[in-house]
Formats: structure tokens, sequence, C-alpha cells
């Protein structure tokens, strides 16, 4: 990835490059809520396509954004915009929830106190 962000150097130097997200239109949002709704709808009315493709029904999604968006912006600022929510919002958040997963997943407690409301607070 970092390869890629590096390859895309007039988009980066330029100030230009930067998308307002306020100024997109609400159209904008229809492969999201498509995405929301497979995730929802798709493993109960069509198990085995969604077992078996969920892979390619998200990248489907995720292509029904960014083709439009590079077409209208260009691909030097969709490949920017692409990297930037991947390195600096999605990286973070899988490891946030790794970390999480990992502290709490050996966690054990014990002792003679009683777990009450009086003793968790005092």
């Amino acid at each position: 990835m970092a390869a890629t962000v590096l390859s895309c150097g007039t988009a980066i130097a330029a100030d230009a490059a930067h998308v307002d997200g306020a100024a997109l239109t609400a159209l904008w949002a229809i492969p999201f809520v498509g995405l929301l709704l497979s995730i929802a709808i798709l493993p109960l009315a069509a198990p085995g396509l969604w077992h078996h493709h969920y892979g390619k029904v998200t990248a489907a999604w995720a292509l029904a954004f960014l083709v439009p968006f590079a077409l209208m912006y260009g691909s030097d600022v969709a490949t920017f915009e692409f990297m930037h929510v991947m390195l600096l919002d999605y990286v973070p958040f899988i490891v946030l929830l790794f970390a999480l997963y990992t502290i709490s997943g050996g966690v054990y407690i014990s002792g003679d106190i009683r777990g009450t409301p009086l003793t968790n607070t005092g």
C-alpha cells in the first residue's frame, strides 16, 4: 500500500487532491447501504451464495463506489483517498480490534469477594 501512496505523487502534492465529503451527494452512499443490506440479508436469503462469495460481493460494492469516484475526480485523487482511508482509518481500527480482543481474551479474576454493586464501586 505504501508503494501505491508514493506512486501517486501529483495527488499527494496537490491541495486539490482532498475531496470534501460534505460536497458529496447522498447518491454516493448507495454502495455503502447496499453493502449493509447485503451483510444483513444475504446470509439469510442466500446462505450458499453469501458464504462462498462474500468477498466478491463486498468487492463489487467497493468497486461500485470507487469506479465512479475515479471517473469523476480522477484516478490520482481516488487512489489518494482510498489509501488515506485504508492507512489512517481502516488499519488503526483493525489494530484496535485485535488489541481489545487479545487483552480481553485471557482475563480471569478469582477471589473470595462477592461481586455486588457496593464492592464494585467502593
